[in-house]
């Protein structure tokens, strides 16, 4: 049975919502708009020496595509898994790179462990538990999408997970894009999944400090912010 969010983000793709641009995951997905996403990713990849990474959500794969291209030689055997919650994006996705796959033999070659996978899942849904044997998490685009009791939900899930750091999506610096509550947080609780707010970890009702935070540089002043699970989940347990 769908999960609760697969039906307002499935409507989201069918009815191009958020635009054709990164495949239809948005402005913020398309290549040019997440190359800060990417050079911040593949640092981080280097610096915390992750041989495997999750990517919830994945979105279209507009933008990690070159990323994934340019690990192939760099990163011995690194394993990616995508997770989305809408299952045409993630058969998409699967028939994509299977296709593209087929098409470079000669990954093969230079990296005969390299894989990449693609899961549907909703993050919020109680029933799903995050896959073991992953080094790091990013959620670049999905909190801001979800209601406070699922972002908490999410934020539990990935702390409680086996993966060594996590990389998170925030707007410290704000955006064109937000409202504020009447403390000063941009962070308002959605009535429901698929809307959008700017969420900022650091402010209430969150209050959590990341160990490293990199800027995007792009038009919505998107951030990231890096933790390690045990400082998460101790920080989520204060």
């Amino acid at each position: 049975m769908p999960s609760s969010n697969e039906e307002p983000f499935t409507r989201i793709y069918k009815k191009k919502q958020w635009g054709t641009e990164g495949k239809g995951s948005g402005p913020g997905s398309a290549q040019l708009q997440a190359a800060g996403a990417s050079r911040i990713l593949y640092h981080v990849i280097m610096m915390v020496n992750a041989t495997s990474v999750i990517d919830a959500p994945c979105g279209a794969m507009d933008w990690q595509t070159p990323l994934l291209n340019q690990l192939i030689p760099t990163v011995p055997s690194f394993h990616y898994l995508g997770v989305d919650v809408v299952a045409d994006v993630v058969s998409y996705n699967q028939r994509m790179f299977d296709v593209q796959w087929s098409l470079h033999k000669n990954i093969s070659k230079v990296n005969p462990g390299f894989s990449v996978e693609f899961v549907q899942a909703d993050l919020a849904d109680k029933n799903w538990n995050v896959p073991y044997g992953y080094d790091l998490i990013l959620c670049r685009d999905a909190l801001q999408h979800n209601t406070l009791s699922d972002v908490w939900r999410i934020l539990q899930r990935f702390a409680n997970s086996e993966a060594k750091y996590f990389l998170v999506g925030s707007y410290p610096e704000g955006s064109m894009y937000c409202r504020y509550t009447r403390d000063g947080s941009p962070n308002i609780n959605l009535s429901h999944a698929g809307g959008f707010f700017c969420v900022d970890l650091q402010k209430p009702p969150f209050n959590l400090v990341p160990s490293q935070i990199f800027r995007e540089a792009t038009h919505d002043r998107k951030t990231l912010y890096l933790f390690s699970r045990l400082e998460l989940l101790s920080q989520l347990q204060y």
